[in-house]
């Protein structure tokens, strides 16, 4: 008869607790991506209205990600996490409440999104900070938890949007609103109940480390440690190029050169189906290949041989296959990516440096946006996208000529030494 071991329930609960609540909140979060733009333009009728609210939750999201390490310092991991989805849940829970009973004027509604952005922006670089401390509580590196961490992300964030699409038609963009706050209460939940205090950075950083003079520190581990400052440029390159397909790019590539919204959508199914394989299967291949050969590999078919693939516009069986192929790449970077953090950051500085290069790379999707709107107006879209390619050659150059993963970590601590 199959008892359980509790001892092991233990050891593998809070890894697991934090991989089931990130899917939860993000699940949920994707969900809101569609519903709150949804819910705006049905109540307004006005399209720059529903720009603006978008703008308004932005804004706040990529400007408070700079300060999740003086948070995550001065709260604990934990504890900033919690509160994160318990106030961003609060906040998306207001608006159908609100609509529902008193009404909503535009206004509050743009508070609620700004509270909802900014609150959220702990929220990644607490997780990253107790994935080590989960990952060491089931005897694991953090190097095996990375793949699947990202993978499950990955997977809640791609199944999101066709969810909420679907509860939008059935239930109504309210009804969906209040199934994304009530992720936001699960994620808190588990997120309390299965990780302990120990796990959080406030246990190992004293309190008097948490000050202002902080909010620099973050910027001050990517200046010195040199593969950091070469790779993170690189990093916010890519989610440039990556924003401006996505947000702009795709849809005109749907309509102007497939002249199939089916097919795109296939495009995008099978890139997340590679990108969730490229992240399970991280950890096998990184004991395959050198890391800077994997690298290079990824940058390249992440990039520039997908967005020439893409202007090619080949027979659909071989764009899904490369569209496939670069997914996969895509997925191996993500993992690849944190576990250079990891291996050259001090656990007393993950925090600043997470919410760092996590804000660097939202603002770098906002950029995408604009700029991908920007070079539509000038070519066409499969000139666009020879641009795109470009500027992901010129990414992998830049890579192979600096080598950044050659240069040994800069450890550096957390205070300057007393003068």
């Amino acid at each position: 008869m199959y008892t359980v071991d509790s001892q092991e329930v233990r050891r593998r609960g809070p890894l697991v607790a934090l991989l089931v609540a990130n899917v939860v909140s993000v699940l949920g979060g994707s969900m809101s991506l569609l519903a709150v733009p949804w819910f705006v333009y049905q109540t307004t009728g006005d399209p720059l209205l529903t720009g603006v609210a978008a703008v308004c939750e932005t804004l706040p999201l990529v400007a408070c990600s700079f300060f999740a390490g003086l948070v995550v310092q001065r709260l604990g991991a934990r504890r900033t996490r919690v509160w994160s989805d318990v106030i961003s849940g609060a906040a998306v829970v207001s608006i159908p409440l609100l609509h529902a009973t008193a009404g909503i004027a535009f206004w509050q509604l743009l508070v609620l999104v700004a509270v909802n952005g900014a609150l959220r922006a702990p929220a990644p670089a607490a997780s990253l900070v107790l994935l080590t401390a989960a990952s060491a509580a089931r005897g694991a590196t953090t190097n095996s938890t990375t793949g699947p961490y990202v993978a499950s992300v990955r997977v809640a964030a791609t199944a999101g949007a066709p969810l909420g699409g679907l509860l939008i038609a059935v239930l109504g963009a309210p009804a969906v609103l209040l199934v994304d706050a009530a992720t936001f209460f699960a994620s808190a939940v588990l997120v309390q109940a299965f990780l302990p205090v120990d796990t959080s950075t406030r246990a190992v950083v004293p309190a008097r480390a948490a000050t202002p003079a902080r909010l620099g520190a973050g910027f001050a581990v990517l200046r010195r440690d040199r593969a950091l400052a070469l790779l993170t440029p690189a990093v916010v390159v890519l989610a440039v190029l990556k924003a401006s397909w996505a947000s702009v790019l795709a849809p005109v590539y749907g309509q102007d050169v497939l002249d199939s919204s089916l097919l795109l959508g296939c495009l995008f199914g099978a890139f997340g189906a590679g990108a969730t394989a490229g992240s399970l299967l991280y950890p096998k291949l990184t004991a395959l290949l050198p890391t800077q050969h994997l690298l290079w590999a990824a940058v390249l078919a992440a990039g520039a041989t997908r967005y020439l693939v893409l202007a090619a516009a080949p027979h659909p069986v071989w764009l899904l296959q490369v569209v496939l192929v670069s997914g996969f790449a895509v997925g191996v970077l993500g993992p690849l990516w944190l576990d250079v953090q990891y291996e050259r950051v001090p656990p007393e500085q993950q925090s600043d440096v997470f919410g760092v290069t996590f804000g660097l790379e939202q603002a770098g999707v906002a950029l995408g946006a604009l700029g991908g709107g920007l070079l539509l107006q000038a070519v066409p879209v499969r000139s666009a996208l020879v641009v795109l390619a470009a500027a992901a050659l010129a990414v992998v150059a830049a890579l192979a000529v600096t080598r950044p993963l050659q240069y040994q970590p800069a450890r550096v601590t957390a205070d300057p030494p007393a003068r």
